[in-house]
């Protein structure tokens, strides 16, 4: 059976990714990657990685408590989707005015 890699792993190779990506194009540009992404990418994983804490918690509390898991995944579900969310709208979506503007290519591009 292969080993199998901890659920932080997919976050971690994002932020690799995002590193390199911002090396190898200050090498070969001076244009940049928006400071937006960093947000994103640095604030999903420190979101995403409370849950880990939430369950450490409640590992340790009797059995009763198990209603506190709920309302604190809740919550943070609630605010992973909200961050994510507002990222999008703001940065993405108002940025060039309309949905179908910012997907129109513009004339001498192409679309990959």
């Amino acid at each position: 059976m292969p080993p199998t890699e901890p659920a932080s792993t997919p976050i971690h190779r994002a932020q690799a990714h995002l590193e390199w990506a911002k090396h190898d194009i200050a090498l070969i540009t001076d244009r940049r990657i928006p400071d937006w992404v960093n947000a994103v990418i640095y604030g999903t994983a420190i979101i995403f990685s409370s849950f880990a804490f939430v369950q450490m918690l409640f590992q340790r509390l009797p059995p009763g408590y198990y209603w506190g898991t709920e309302l604190c995944y809740c919550a943070l579900s609630l605010t992973a989707k909200l961050y994510l969310g507002w990222f999008l709208l703001i940065n993405v979506i108002m940025t060039d005015g309309t949905v179908d503007e910012a997907l129109t290519p513009t004339e001498g591009t192409t679309v990959r």
